[in-house]
């Protein structure tokens, strides 16, 4: 401690002779023990500052307990010591003996005698005396009544409490832990009783490490909404105090946030979630669907349905070859086909060259290239060496988009990854779905979950509802579309028999396309899906 730092201000009796210093600190001690005043200069210097105490008998309200051994006798400070007033000391009962050379904060029982004392030495050493059976007692407890209408502040040092109380002019409850913040937790909690009779509790540990450490021990002990927590600009309560900083002081514990787990957001944090935040979308390949319906959202999950052999892979691919030439990267997870099968379609979807029928011959040379240029803009997830199982699958998503810029997943097909979850299809599809829709939220990607029709009994039907689809409850309930896909593959008409029909089944996001629906037609010889009519 520097010999020019502040150690009291008090009333010049000079200027309280004079009528003047009415605010009662012209009276300037410094370390070193030199008091000067602003009017008067100079006044002398205390040779220690200890003596700075009544030598006066000990007061009478303070009783020692006679019932209990090797309690010190104390007294009160008669200037202010680190910014605290001899009224505060008095008030908590909270001494210095010049002799020993220590600090005593002395802790009462309800007949009001000292019980037990904690010193504080010069090397800050804290010894109990007395009746130890009160070590878990929160220091200046005795003093405050629970009031449900006013809240209570806990300081991790008496030193803390005392400067808080100064601040409030010890209007307000303010106590301390007895043992600082490795025995937090356990003061109090057996304090719990007493301290929930307060409106509020309001933490105002130190800032540093240990203070906050104790503050998140203690977090899980209090109920819902009765936790306040106070953050100090310098390292504690008397820190502020010395450096007359009482209005800040006053201002942080009004101020006190409400404890909040941290996965629930309000106020600020709320609206800070705003920052970084964009509604990404991206058209359709199709005119006819981008004149009837919303734009595609990111993140979201878009359900395609249909029959065998109607062109759900074929819609999905015109999908995934409109983001790449739009220099995009796609994932793929195709639990029904192989590694290369996946690679060839999609090369032979984006190209234009069908190496779709490659029979008893390897790729040439040419066709390999066609396929490392497609491969540069897939990611694959490799199902045959690490499983189809939901828990592998959503592992990886992570990597697959977040970590190597994929916004779009294909999924296909969900009820084979099901399949691996529960017996009950129904209810593998709904667990599959719940944690496909967190990991689209949490790494903002749009998944393209490619779904089956409930077989039918009369495999000639027409039409395509939500009823239809399988694992319809929980695939309607997390996608933010549906779409279901008809054609009439019978037809003797081409045209007809090419044209791919697309219902919007169910609309979550925007909640007005449902109904719509918009058609495509199949160029077998580019193996492409053209606009149709809508």
């Amino acid at each position: 401690m520097k010999d020019n730092e502040v150690v009291s201000k008090e009333q010049c009796t000079k200027c309280a002779e004079e009528g003047t210093d009415t605010t009662g600190d012209n009276l300037v001690t410094f370390q070193s023990g030199v008091q000067h005043c602003h009017r008067h200069g100079t006044l002398g210097k205390v040779d220690n500052l200890d003596s700075k105490v009544d030598n006066s008998p000990p007061s009478a309200i303070l009783k020692l307990s006679a019932d209990v051994k090797g309690l010190i006798d104390g007294h009160y400070p008669k200037q202010s010591i680190r910014g605290i007033s001899p009224k505060t000391f008095e008030f908590y009962g909270y001494q210095i003996n010049k002799q020993k050379k220590c600090h005593i904060a002395n802790y009462f029982n309800d007949a009001g005698q000292v019980v037990m004392q904690q010193l504080r030495d010069a090397e800050k050493n804290f010894p109990l005396l007395g009746d130890i059976n009160h070590k878990q007692m929160l220091y200046g407890s005795w003093l405050f009544t629970p009031d449900s209408r006013v809240f209570i502040t806990i300081t991790e040092g008496q030193l803390d409490c005392l400067s808080v109380a100064e601040a409030f002019n010890c209007k307000y409850p303010v106590v301390s832990l007895p043992n600082g913040a490795s025995a937090a937790y356990k003061v109090l909690q057996s304090n719990l009783q007493y301290l929930n009779g307060f409106k509020h509790v309001v933490l105002a540990f130190d800032s540093d490490g240990p203070g906050q450490e104790a503050i998140r021990d203690c977090l899980s002990l209090f109920e819902p909404g009765k936790l306040r927590i106070t953050k100090w600009r310098l390292k504690d309560a008397n820190e502020l105090l010395k450096a007359e900083a009482q209005a800040e002081i006053r201002d942080s514990v009004y101020n006190a946030v409400e404890y909040i787990p941290a996965p629930i957001l309000t106020g600020q944090a709320l609206v800070d979630t705003l920052d970084a935040y964009t509604c990404n979308t991206k058209p359709w390949p199709w005119e006819s669907a981008n004149r009837l319906i919303a734009p595609i959202k990111i993140p979201g999950i878009y359900s395609i349905a249909a029959k065998p052999k109607v062109g759900k892979t074929e819609f999905v691919s015109e999908i995934m070859r409109d983001i790449i030439f739009k220099g995009g990267k796609v994932a793929i997870i195709a639990l029904e086909q192989t590694i290369p099968q996946v690679l060839l379609r999609m090369t032979s979807q984006i190209t234009g060259t069908d190496l779709s029928k490659i029979e008893n011959r390897l790729l040439t040379a040419d066709e390999k290239e066609l396929c490392q240029d497609v491969a540069s803009k897939l990611v694959i997830y490799d199902h045959v060496t690490y499983g189809s199982h939901l828990d592998s699958i959503v592992s990886n998503l992570p990597y697959m988009t977040a970590g190597m810029g994929c916004e779009y997943v294909i999924f296909d097909n969900i009820s084979y990854a099901a399949s691996k979850l529960s017996s009950d299809e129904r209810k593998g599809i709904d667990i599959a779905m719940t944690a496909l829709k967190d990991c689209t939220v949490k790494y903002g990607f749009t998944l393209w979950n490619v779904c089956h029709m409930k077989r039918d009994d009369n495999e000639l039907a027409e039409g395509v509802s939500i009823e239809k689809i399988r694992g319809s409850q929980g695939v309607e309930m997390f996608s933010d579309y549906v779409i279901g896909l008809e054609r009439n593959v019978k037809s003797e008409n081409a045209v007809v028999r090419n044209t791919l029909v697309a219902h919007v089944l169910a609309d979550r996001m925007t909640g007005q396309d449902t109904g719509h629906s918009f058609k495509m037609f199949y160029n077998a010889q580019s193996r492409r899906f053209e606009n149709g009519h809508s």
